[in-house]
């Protein structure tokens, strides 16, 4: 478990705000990415940096299914991410509240537990989020349900993800602060950043 909270893979769901202050870069950098112990399994929400979508993606020892939003995201610009994984079949991708695109393809855990949650980290991938001036990251939620239409309109709206389904809500992480967090990967190793005071210029508006 992560920090004495169990998760399963399904029902979940994952809101992020990021901003991209560096694009156009051949990488899929993780948001948010939860794994599983000892093996390549991850649950994540991850940016295609060079067109410029939010995407969601399953990856289990039976293969990789990746579903992207089809509105691109706008450099400099506070944006909403959120992925729902209601079940094995079913996952849904939003970015700012709209544009829902949905993926009906199975994908099965081999083990039902995820162990890790990485913050700006692709393990898979090997990719980070958070390196220089490519992204800020902010308001990251984790809930044990599958979010509504209308709950992740919310939050894209400025709702903190205290605000929203509370009773479901498993993890929290602001990243407003200017505290050192470290994230340590399935692999063993720690990586260490710094959150970006973000103030003002986070359009969080009801806290």
């Amino acid at each position: 478990n992560v920090e004495g909270v169990t998760l399963s893979q399904y029902p979940l769901s994952i809101s992020v705000w990021f901003k991209s202050v560096n694009a156009g870069i051949a990488l899929t950098p993780g948001l948010v990415c939860l794994t599983v112990a000892g093996v390549d399994e991850q649950i994540r929400i991850d940016i295609t940096q060079i067109t410029r979508r939010v995407r969601m993606g399953v990856a289990t020892v039976g293969g990789t299914t990746n579903t992207a939003n089809t509105t691109t995201y706008t450099d400099d610009v506070w944006t909403h991410g959120c992925a729902v994984f209601t079940s094995a079949t079913s996952r849904t991708i939003y970015m700012n509240g709209a544009n829902p695109i949905s993926s009906a393809t199975s994908r099965v855990f081999t083990d039902t537990t995820i162990s890790t949650i990485e913050i700006g980290y692709n393990i898979i991938d090997d990719a980070w989020a958070i390196n220089g001036t490519k992204f800020l990251i902010a308001e990251v939620g984790i809930w044990n349900i599958a979010l509504s239409a209308d709950d992740v309109l919310s939050l894209a709206k400025g709702n903190i993800p205290l605000r929203v389904r509370p009773e479901s809500l498993v993890k929290y992480f602001p990243l407003t602060g200017t505290s050192v967090e470290v994230i340590t990967g399935a692999t063993g190793a720690s990586h260490t950043v710094t959150p970006t005071a973000i103030g003002n210029d986070h359009p969080i508006r009801f806290g």
